[in-house]
């Protein structure tokens, strides 16, 4: 199991609040991280990376390379306050969707105050079967209520629940 550190934290930063993963099939996961200390998205960004690099199976400088270059090729919002970074991982593994809220909205001078940010990881040899959830992952975020509702969800526990029916 992945986790935050329990380290205690200056008042600018503050650990992961809330961390849930759900496996939807044996090869794509889904999870939810509440409070990510960030305060921009180049902190956001390794800060998730090495979440997923925890157990060994990605490289936290690679995951962040990745979303840094699809990012370079312009803006991945999706609605107001709402960003779905992505990039294809090489080799075999686990496809992931990220759903990440920063502990304070991030303020973007591209992007403006970002609130919640929906991370896809696919790997170049993902089946068929991921690539569908994926793509319909992706097609009920095409709502711009649910996002809003995703992006203000009041408790960690709300906005897992709402993944989790996706």
């Amino acid at each position: 199991r992945r986790s935050w550190s329990s380290t205690p934290c200056s008042p600018r930063k503050a650990r992961i609040v809330f961390e849930q993963r759900c496996v939807a099939f044996a090869d794509c996961e889904r999870a939810v991280l509440d409070g990510v200390p960030a305060d921009s998205l180049a902190e956001l960004f390794p800060s998730v990376a090495r979440w997923l690099a925890a157990d060994g199976e990605l490289a936290a400088d690679a995951v962040v390379a990745g979303l840094r270059e699809r990012e370079a090729l312009g803006s991945t919002a999706i609605a107001p306050g709402v960003l779905m970074p992505h990039c294809v991982m090489p080799g075999p593994g686990v496809t992931h969707v990220v759903f990440a809220r920063p502990v304070h909205p991030i303020e973007d001078p591209h992007h403006g105050t970002v609130r919640l940010i929906v991370l896809l990881l696919v790997r170049t040899d993902a089946s068929e079967q991921t690539r569908a959830i994926v793509r319909r992952t992706s097609r009920r975020l095409a709502d711009d209520e649910l996002l809003e509702a995703l992006a203000s969800a009041p408790t960690a526990v709300a906005l897992h629940g709402m993944i989790a029916a996706l």
